[in-house]
């Protein structure tokens, strides 16, 4: 059996000589400079002037083309050799991208989904506590009540000075979030825009661009805006497993 042959790329070798290429522009550099000096309030003013300044013009012109060529013929069987190598390695990484996305997609969902959650234990556990203060609110009406009936103002001034506290003091329990912090893995809170309403929109929210607007979303939660919708949404940030 033959054997199996292998695919080889042929690399030129280039022998680039920086120092000689740093030297060339170090002494081309103070000429470069004085004659950039006196061009800096160029100005025409006849047509002889204007014919020269053709001339002139295709001067740097050639020099400009000269450089770029002495540029490229160092950079050119570099570039092809990596546009050869990319090409190879492109169709795989792009392949793993698109498994990284669907894996944050899910991610993404699952963080959604937990937080919506939270949000809805939370909102009935801030209802309970809501309706538990009004009835002990009403409770303490109640006796205000009696204590006037009955003449006594000190008591009803005491009730009442508990109800105000018990207004200002309203503790509720929190409801935590259940997604678990990884170690390596950021989740990062943003804001998506939605316009409901173009015509509703402000002149001066109009001129904003998306990222402008949820700049000002950041800034301050509760900031909104008449046509426009904010809709929580999250980014994962993940580091890379050292393999």
């Amino acid at each position: 059996m033959p054997p199996k042959k292998t695919k080889a790329v042929k690399v030129e070798v280039v022998t680039i000589d920086l120092e000689k290429i740093d030297a060339t522009a170090l002494q081309e550099q103070p000429q470069i400079d004085r004659i950039l000096t006196q061009y800096e309030a160029y100005k025409i003013s006849t047509a002889e002037e204007y014919a020269a300044s053709a001339g002139e013009l295709q001067t740097v012109k050639g020099i400009i083309n000269k450089r770029e060529a002495d540029r490229r013929f160092i950079v050119d069987p570099l570039n092809k050799h990596v546009k050869d190598i990319n090409a190879r390695f492109n169709p795989i990484t792009k392949k793993l991208e698109l498994i990284e996305e669907k894996i944050k997609g899910a991610q993404r969902i699952f963080i959604l989904d937990q937080e919506n959650r939270r949000k809805e234990e939370q909102r009935k556990i801030d209802e309970a506590q809501r309706k538990q203060n009004e009835a002990a609110a009403a409770g303490i009406d109640q006796e205000i009540c009696e204590a006037m009936s009955e003449g006594d103002t000190a008591k009803a001034q005491d009730l009442l000075s508990q109800k105000e506290q018990q207004a200002s003091f309203t503790p509720a329990a929190v409801v935590q979030s259940t997604v678990p912090e990884v170690a390596g893995q950021q989740i990062r809170k943003e804001w998506k825009v939605v316009v409901t309403d173009f015509a509703k929109v402000q002149d001066r929210f109009k001129l904003l661009d998306e990222k402008k607007l949820k700049e000002l979303k950041k800034a301050d939660d509760s900031f909104t805006a008449e046509g426009i919708k904010f809709e929580e949404d999250v980014r994962i940030v993940s580091s890379a497993k050292q393999l």
